[in-house]
């Protein structure tokens, strides 16, 4: 155990546990964090990130889910 694990009192399966929680937050446990999926604009069909709710090649409004943001 290294002094940081001591100061937070964690072990090493507590840490293990919490770099698969971190890592599955883009849907996959493969020890990457991949970038939000963009989708096409429905006007310019140019790639609007997730989070956004327009498109910032054309302005147009882009539907964003509940779950999405």
């Amino acid at each position: 155990m290294d002094a940081a694990q001591e100061t937070a009192e964690l072990d090493d399966q507590v840490l293990i546990e919490l770099i698969d929680e971190i890592d599955l937050r883009d849907g996959r446990l493969d020890g990457r964090m991949t970038a939000s999926t963009a989708k096409p604009c429905p006007a310019c069909q140019r790639p609007v990130a997730g989070r956004r709710t327009r498109c910032v090649f054309c302005g147009n409004p882009v539907e964003v889910g509940p779950f999405e943001r």
